[in-house]
């Protein structure tokens, strides 16, 4: 079955990119924010839906056609062998507007409430209603359902081409509900759940394995590695940040992971997959063995120290790393060099806008 999913514009590369980290293909291709691809597997659509961070909804592929052809192909494709119980059609104009909200309390609420609205066709040319009328004489005793109909048939428009296909699962809208400021153990660092759902992603573990976040805080990128079935594990060298860890994941009902006070350089040992967010607030500080390490970066000898810093963790992750990380960092970080030093690969890079003095770099490495 080829699938056709339909990503979140607020970062359309980041939205690609989980998906392909996370079901194995051969090939895929963009219609605008439509992402196609045939899986090479037989995927749990729920629970695959469930899993992924920055997508609408999965639907699987119809057809596909030039606009100009596109009555004509609704007229002559096969309905009854798709149809079940009731059926509605909607027409969607894809278009890309990057929104870079990952950072605020309420990022993607639009994007996520507001998707019909936001795909509305304008001056598409095609009427739903009569589009949907000819769905409706190639159909046996059809009914029309507007709202949550069994048969939920997408006509998605980009540019010239026009892409047809049946909704099988959506969004669940679960993610709003574990916000930052709603735990247990609040922390002004911590980043929304849909985007550490994403980056937990990114390096593609499969449920069940093992996932490490040196530098967890407050547990952010934990909390959604084990709602998904991985074992979850963290360091942090800040014990007030352990305690209210532990307490975020039993408010989550969670027990498939281990957290531990402890310095993140002092790690002995291999873990296939590392997922974490190094602390850089300008007013926060890293823990090392030795010292305190300034996080301000309007101070050179502070930025001096992080980059020390920074190096000493990339030569750890490079010693500990089996597989694949990802690791988020400030943009003022020299981290390039760093890599090359260390012998880390950079697969894939990221930009995440913050505020007009920072920007997020997420970068997903391998070791060479």
């Amino acid at each position: 079955m080829q699938l056709s999913f339909l990503l979140a514009k607020t970062d359309l590369e980041l939205s690609k990119e989980e998906v392909l980290a996370v079901v194995r293909h051969d090939s895929s291709w963009l219609h605008g924010n439509l992402l196609m691809m045939t899986p090479k597997d037989t995927e749990n659509l729920v629970a695959l839906q469930k899993r992924l961070a920055f997508t609408h909804s999965i639907h699987e592929f119809l057809f596909s056609c030039p606009q100009a052809e596109l009555v004509g192909k609704i007229k002559g494709f096969s309905w009854q062998s798709t149809y079940q119980e009731d059926f509605s059609l909607r027409v969607h104009q894809l278009t890309i507007r990057q929104k870079h909200q990952h950072n605020t309390q309420d990022a993607n609420k639009d994007d996520y409430n507001n998707t019909n609205r936001t795909n509305t066709p304008q001056n598409s040319g095609f009427s739903e209603k009569n589009l949907s009328s000819i769905v409706w004489h190639a159909l046996k005793d059809p009914i029309v359902k507007l709202r949550d109909a069994k048969t939920q048939i997408h006509a998605f428009l980009y540019g010239d081409y026009a892409v047809v296909a049946k909704q099988l699962t959506s969004d669940y809208q679960e993610f709003e509900k574990r916000r930052p400021h709603l735990r247990n153990f609040a922390h002004s660092g911590s980043m929304h759940p849909r985007l550490c759902r994403a980056l937990v992603n990114l390096v593609g573990a499969k449920e069940r394995e093992k996932i490490l976040d040196p530098c967890c805080g407050s547990g952010g990128l934990l909390i959604e590695a084990a709602l998904m079935g991985l074992e979850a594990e963290g360091y942090d060298i800040n014990r007030t940040m352990v305690w209210g860890t532990i307490r975020n994941m039993a408010q989550q009902k969670l027990s498939n992971y281990t957290v531990t006070c402890k310095d993140a350089l002092s790690l002995q040992g291999k873990w296939d997959y590392v997922v974490t967010d190094l602390p850089y607030g300008l007013n926060s500080v890293a823990m090392s063995r030795e010292k305190r390490v300034s996080m301000k970066r309007e101070v050179i000898s502070g930025k001096r120290e992080l980059e020390e810093f920074y190096l000493a963790f990339f030569k750890k992750i490079k010693e500990i790393l089996e597989k694949r990380a990802v690791v988020v960092m400030p943009h003022y970080v020299e981290y390039r060099q760093m890599f090359a030093e260390t012998g880390l690969r950079i697969e894939k890079e990221f930009n995440q806008y913050v505020h007009k003095n920072l920007t997020r770099k997420i970068v997903v490495l391998e070791p060479r």
